[in-house]
């Protein structure tokens, strides 16, 4: 938006919103920097914004923020409201308003935020998407916790544990324990 727009981005932004709707965003990001919940400093006007805000910068400025040369008009579209549906999935599920900052929310839900601001940030920065892509590879899913009715947590001991390298940076031997141990965690069957 800043190079886009280099002398009226602000402007820009507080247009999208309603006179009211912005103080009230501004006074959040400034409660949020107050009670200690976000350490960085506002530098400028998109730190006042958050996740739930870019769909409607997306969505306004879609053709200026995104590169959509080579594509038809037909699929400039189609890329268009895939990239808003990502915008949509990662304001949902972190929606201020459903859903308060302070809040855990689940494994899975985690891992969609994830992906799908991956996807959107591919769309700018393709090194910084790979980073991404590595952080998500370095989460262990084959014990991820299951958010079910139906289902309990695989994993009801290692959610409550602090990290391994809190209490130990290598532990050695006890390799048949740590075996038994691992099958007793996965082992759906084990309830306790």
């Amino acid at each position: 938006m800043a190079s886009a727009f280099p002398s009226d981005s602000e402007e820009r932004i507080k247009h999208l919103f309603k006179e009211e709707e912005w103080v009230d965003i501004v006074e959040n990001a400034n409660m949020r920097r107050c009670t200690g919940e976000i350490e960085t400093p506002i530098k400028d006007i998109f730190d006042y914004l958050g996740v739930n805000h870019f769909y409607n910068i997306f969505d306004k400025y879609y053709d200026l923020l995104f590169q959509t040369t080579g594509l038809s008009s037909d699929q400039a579209k189609e890329e268009k409201k895939v990239v808003l549906t990502w915008t949509k999935s990662v304001r949902n599920v972190r929606d201020p308003l459903s859903h308060p900052a302070e809040q855990d929310i689940s494994w899975l839900d985690a891992i969609v935020v994830i992906d799908c601001a991956r996807r959107v940030v591919a769309k700018f920065d393709r090194d910084i998407a790979l980073e991404i892509q590595q952080i998500i590879q370095q989460l262990d899913l084959r014990f991820a916790k299951i958010d079910s009715l139906d289902e309990p947590s695989l994993r009801p001991l290692q959610d409550s544990l602090p990290p391994a390298e809190s209490i130990a940076v290598d532990f050695i031997g006890r390799q048949k324990e740590l075996t038994a141990l691992s099958g007793w965690f996965t082992n759906p069957e084990t309830r306790l």
